[in-house]
């Protein structure tokens, strides 16, 4: 069972962030299971700091071949030259590079699907249910720290703020889209 606020971004092409290679898209749910049929569960302890979440189980998939293409720079990968700036993205505000540049892509070979506690579309909890988790994403690639959930109110930021690389530079390995 997929989180119903993210099973579009599941099956088929990413639309946004990092992309599957053609023989890794997954077309259905199962196609998305089969890919991950011989990932390793990755414990909390295991992950790297704010990466995780205690309540999520994490699956890393080393595919050994090219997976995909990751579509995101870390924060502190970000350059002096480069404008970060706040867009609205598929699950709210998120950081983005001011050009896209296919130059930035990466080929990657590893993936990762992130289960967690089930809800429905209102967000209610599905806890009671025979299926309490659910996957919430799977895509290749790294994986990222995620920005603190006040982050942009904390520093007065709106859609199309330039973000400061003063502030970047205190939220490592969080991920800018292009």
């Amino acid at each position: 069972m997929a989180n119903p606020k993210h099973a579009a971004t599941l099956v088929g092409q990413r639309p946004f962030g990092s992309q599957w290679s053609e023989e890794y898209t997954p077309e259905t749910e199962d196609d998305l299971a089969a890919i991950f049929a011989e990932a390793q569960e990755i414990p909390f302890e295991g992950m790297p700091a704010d990466t995780a979440i205690p309540i999520c189980r994490y699956f890393r998939l080393e595919a050994g071949e090219i997976c995909g293409k990751e579509r995101f720079l870390l924060t502190n990968d970000i350059a002096p030259d480069m404008e970060v700036v706040v867009r609205a993205g598929a699950h709210g505000l998120e950081l983005a590079l001011t050009n896209r540049d296919d130059d930035l892509d990466r080929e990657v070979s590893k993936a990762w699907l992130i289960v967690g506690p089930a809800e429905d579309e209102e967000g209610n909890s599905l806890a009671e249910t025979e299926n309490p988790m659910m996957v919430w994403t799977a895509y290749p690639g790294s994986i990222t720290a995620r920005l603190p959930k006040d982050f942009f109110e904390k520093h007065s930021l709106v859609e199309g703020d330039t973000v400061p690389h003063e502030i970047l530079s205190q939220y490592p390995n969080c991920a800018v889209k292009y």
